[in-house]
């Protein structure tokens, strides 16, 4: 393995007691140039504990458009209490910026300072990366989001 390889978890695994895990996953329809966001939040039993489907115009550059993504799914977590998260993405290009410390100074690196910022705020972020065939849940939301005239969201109540 390489010097910039990471190991990539290959099936989903529960995060650890007293922290989330946060699934995100994308679906561009060309035809109509939008893009269906599906997020999920679980605990350490697997049960979700919050979901978000989202529709979004798409943009031509990939990397912009897996940043936003990420940074809608982070901003969703935070805003709905979460802030022990671990991140699972599937975009290793993206992952790498975000294990910098610094600026971000690549032409995606006002998204990224902003996710950054989220993960900061939070008492524990972490972000690691995994194969997109563990984000089936995800993806099905996704693939829901475009058919729906309306973004949702779900959230237990009893955190």
């Amino acid at each position: 393995m390489g010097e910039n390889e990471v190991p990539m978890a290959s099936r989903w695994r529960p995060p650890d007691q007293g922290s989330y895990k946060l699934n995100m996953a994308f679906y561009v329809d060309p035809c109509l140039n939008l893009v269906g966001v599906g997020s999920l939040i679980r605990d350490a039993d697997g049960s979700v504990r919050a979901a978000m489907t989202q529709r979004m115009v798409s943009c031509d550059d990939k990397l912009q458009l897996q940043a936003t993504v990420v940074l809608l799914a982070v901003k969703f977590a935070f805003d709905v209490g979460f802030r022990s998260l671990d991140v699972d993405l599937s975009f290793s290009e993206l992952y790498h910026f975000l294990q910098s410390e610094g600026p971000c100074l690549a032409s995606i690196g006002n998204i990224v300072d902003d996710i950054l910022l989220f993960r900061n705020s939070c008492n524990a972020c972490k972000f690691s990366i995994i194969k997109s065939s563990c984000n089936k849940a995800a993806s099905a939301l996704a693939t829901e989001a475009l058919s729906s005239a309306s973004s949702q969201a779900w959230f237990d109540t009893a955190l």
